[in-house]
C-alpha cells in the first residue's frame, strides 16, 4: 500500500502544528465530555437557546465525536512527522467547517450568543493557521 507523502522535518511539525493539535485536542476533549455529561446546560450556554428531546441525543453524539477528535489529535501530536499528513485533512475540514457553522449561527441567531462568536473565532483561527503553516511547509519541499 502506498505511503502518504511525508512533510519535511523541522518545518511545520514541531512548533505550530504541535501547539495547535495540543490546544485543540484539550479543548475538544474537554468540551466533548462536558456536552456528553451535561448536554442541555452546555449547549444552552454555547448557543443561548434551549435544547430538548432528540436534540439532547444529537448533542451527546456530537460530544462523543468531539471527544474522539480530541483523543486523535492528542495522540497525533506525539509523532508529528509520521502522523501529521494523516490528521491534517480532518483537522482542517473540522475546524474550518465548525468555525463557519458557528459564525453563521452567531450572525443569524435571534438570541445574543457571545460564546458562539468565540467558538467561531477559535475554530477558524486554528483551521486557517494550520492551513497557512501547512501550505508554507509544502512550498519548502
Amino acid at each position: 500500500m502506498p505511503q502518504p507523502p511525508q512533510l519535511p522535518k523541522h518545518t511545520l511539525a514541531p512548533p505550530l502544528a504541535g501547539l495547535l493539535l495540543t490546544v485543540m485536542a484539550l479543548g475538544e476533549l474537554g468540551v466533548g465530555l462536558l456536552v456528553l455529561a451535561f448536554p442541555g446546560p452546555v449547549t444552552g450556554f454555547l448557543f443561548a437557546a434551549p435544547v430538548e428531546g432528540v436534540g439532547l441525543v444529537v448533542a451527546r453524539m456530537a460530544g462523543l465525536a468531539m471527544a474522539a477528535l480530541g483523543l486523535t489529535w492528542w495522540h497525533a501530536r506525539r509523532d508529528l512527522d509520521q502522523r501529521l499528513t494523516r490528521v491534517a485533512p480532518g483537522f482542517l475540514v473540522y475546524n474550518l467547517g465548525v468555525g463557519l457553522v458557528f459564525l453563521a449561527y452567531a450572525a443569524t441567531a435571534s438570541a445574543v450568543a457571545p460564546l458562539s462568536w468565540v467558538a467561531a473565532a477559535a475554530h477558524l483561527f486554528a483551521g486557517l493557521a494550520f492551513a497557512a503553516a501547512l501550505l508554507a511547509s509544502l512550498k519548502r519541499q
